[in-house]
């Protein structure tokens, strides 16, 4: 289950309070199996509330991956081991307690380092993203930034910079 939620939160762009449950609010909106739809090699996540989508809801697609972080894979691994009615929360742990922001994080933290935490996941995707050459235009798009906040997320690559001051240097 949390190699599947990484996954889709990391290749989705999510925001944590897009896939993981707050207990503490009133009336929410959580991610449900009704709202993911696996379909021809894409796997399709309806996000109903969001922190700045402008129109909501907003179709969040992940296409199938011959590596071996595949999340259209995992998630129909994660979900042929559960109950997905259209209802119930995606993210279950097998004592019935839903993903938290809390129990990711620490999940993060003991795997990763301390370092690390729910905001990593995004974080990485457009740091990975811009590394791997996907216009700033586009990583903006697949984050749903409707400002220029997406910026402080794309970290810089050492090895891209190396080369840009060597051909500066000339």
């Amino acid at each position: 289950m949390l190699w599947c939620a990484c996954a889709v939160a990391f290749f989705g762009f999510m925001r944590i309070s897009e896939f993981t449950v707050r207990y503490k609010e009133e009336g929410q909106r959580f991610l449900t199996f009704g709202d993911i739809k696996c379909q021809d090699g894409l796997l399709s996540i309806i996000l109903r509330s969001s922190k700045s989508s402008q129109s909501l809801p907003y179709t969040a697609v992940i296409p199938e991956s011959t590596r071996s972080c595949c999340t259209v894979r995992a998630y129909l691994k994660y979900a042929a081991l559960c109950n997905t009615s259209p209802t119930r929360p995606v993210f279950t742990f097998a004592d019935g307690m839903c993903l938290t922001r809390q129990r990711l994080s620490e999940f993060l933290k003991r795997s990763l380092g301390k370092s690390h935490s729910s905001h990593s996941l995004r974080m990485g995707a457009a740091t990975t993203a811009s590394q791997c050459g996907v216009p700033i235009d586009q990583i903006r798009v697949l984050g749903r930034w409707k400002s220029d906040a997406y910026a402080v997320y794309v970290k810089p690559n050492i090895q891209q910079q190396r080369s840009w001051i060597q051909l500066m240097a000339g």
